[in-house]
């Protein structure tokens, strides 16, 4: 069809047309004719278009059954059931066995009775199938295959009710990836893999991945976006292969460098995240990734020169974002750089930017907390971070932030204050994951009747986070076991 669409012959049919249907007439064509402009404007143009083509051939030809499946086909597009199911009963699926993949279509989004719809697309695609393997050319038919598999993955996903689509599509994909082989990565498979994506079925679009890669291992950025889609999954160590076999093949792959700069600082390897950061920019320019890479600076010692750096791009880095949001995040990012080299005063007037864009930003407040701790000014960062935990609908993250940072620079009674105020909010089941910090806190100072109390509760509640806190204490010991063992080795602790 595509061929046919550039041919001389087609653009005088489609110009012929479209010069009758601005002077309002309806000029006859044979049957053969409006089927063409109709699939082309189903591909090209808007479904109500293409509807309007398919009955302008049906007015001259009212019988023709490739019109009429077609018309059954936009109707089911355009959600329009009963008028689809209407015209399909005018067709005979032992002449047309389209109809069976239309009436599963119905199945699926009239009655959302997938059982019937996945039989009836079976009975579809194994008559498919056959005339495939009838197809003198075994290559065009194995892509006949294929599109027909994609052709039931886009109703599947068009569709299917919210709560049943990811169930649905997993099905078929898998069905496709085992009866598809070898998947080359064209147009066809592409559009599966956007499905999957659309879907948020991040894992299925890789597996479907590693079967296009394994069969066309040098197609265009598909290392890179493997690599992305790794990222988002948390699998930094295989985007990190992935970016290498990315690499491998173009060493100016400039998103690839990307991913690879971003990896590695997921791993807190800010020397290597800081080599990929550096590359990326020469070869792109980008401002953004200048506040990325002056980070790694920071965490690596470098601080003179990722001061410089920030002093230099950061109004670029901002001015380049048109999100209100993004610009308030990327002050509190560049504000939490400054407080991690010391330079508190930069620290302080760029979150003070991030709040003058948000102002009841509670991590923009929790920013400033910090940088208000940094400089031990305890009654402040405590009143921010209060600030912070009250502007939040559900306080208890903020709050148990608050109390592991007082707590790392040993203020306990202070995050002892914060971890209280999580115990009062007994609607939220999490609230008991305050109870092993009190415990630590109080067995920090020494407080053994109140350390005790507070084990209990911790052990009863979430002994995994006791094992963590007392690991030396605990190594070899059974959970049921904690309380005795951390309340025996206490007991020399005078009570307060």
């Amino acid at each position: 069809m595509d061929n046919y669409e550039e041919s001389v012959e087609f653009q005088e049919l489609l110009k012929d047309y479209q010069h009758t249907r601005r002077q309002g007439r309806n000029t006859y064509f044979d049957s053969d004719a409006f089927i063409d402009l109709a699939e082309y404007y189903m591909t090209h143009n808007t479904l109500e278009e293409a509807f309007e083509v398919i009955d302008d051939g049906l007015s001259f030809h009212p019988e023709e059954e490739a019109l009429l499946a077609l018309k059954a086909n936009v109707l089911i597009s355009l959600t329009r059931f009963e008028e689809a199911e209407a015209i399909l009963a005018r067709l005979d699926p032992k002449d047309d066995h389209d109809v069976y993949y239309f009436y599963g279509q119905l199945a699926c989004g009239k009655e959302h009775n997938y059982e019937q719809a996945n039989r009836l697309f079976k009975k579809w695609l194994k008559i498919e199938m056959g005339e495939c393997r009838e197809m003198p050319n075994q290559e065009e038919g194995a892509t006949r295959k294929r599109e027909a598999f994609m052709h039931v993955i886009m109703s599947v996903s068009d569709l299917t009710e919210a709560d049943k689509v990811a169930e649905q599509l997993t099905l078929w994909v898998d069905s496709y990836m085992k009866q598809c082989v070898p998947i080359p990565g064209d147009d066809v498979d592409l559009d599966i893999a956007r499905v999957c994506n659309e879907h948020q079925m991040y894992a299925k679009e890789i597996e479907l991945y590693t079967h296009i890669l394994d069969s066309n291992p040098y197609l265009p950025q598909g290392w890179t976006y493997m690599a992305s889609l790794q990222m988002l999954t948390f699998d930094i160590e295989g985007a990190l292969n992935s970016v290498d076999f990315a690499l491998a093949i173009d060493p100016e792959d400039t998103q690839a460098l990307l991913v690879k700069g971003q990896s590695f600082a997921a791993l807190n390897n800010y020397e290597e995240a800081q080599k990929a950061f550096r590359k990326y920019i020469d070869l792109s320019g980008d401002d953004y990734y200048c506040i990325m890479l002056a980070n790694c600076l920071m965490q690596t010692g470098k601080k003179e020169e990722a001061y410089h750096l920030l002093k230099e791009k950061q109004n670029l880095a901002i001015q380049g974002i048109k999100d209100r949001g993004m610009r308030g995040d990327l002050w509190s990012f560049i504000s939490d750089i400054y407080r991690e080299g010391g330079y508190y005063a930069d620290a302080m007037r760029s979150v003070n930017n991030a709040l003058r864009i948000i102002p009841d930003s509670p991590a923009h407040l929790v920013q400033k907390g910090n940088i208000f701790l940094a400089k031990d000014d305890v009654a402040r960062a405590v009143t921010t971070y209060i600030s912070a935990a009250a502007r939040e609908k559900d306080p208890i993250a903020v709050l148990v932030y608050a109390a592991s940072e007082l707590m790392g620079r040993q203020y306990m009674m202070a995050a002892l204050m914060f971890l209280k105020m999580v115990t009062h909010e007994t609607d939220n089941p999490e609230h008991v994951k305050a109870y092993p910090y009190i415990a630590y806190c109080y067995y920090v100072l020494g407080l053994h009747n109140r350390f005790a109390e507070n084990l209990e509760k911790a052990c009863q509640y979430t002994p995994s986070v006791v094992g963590e806190l007392w690991q030396n204490e605990l190594m070899g010991v059974a959970p049921e076991n904690y309380y005795q063992v951390l309340t025996s080795i206490t007991e020399d602790i005078q009570p307060f």
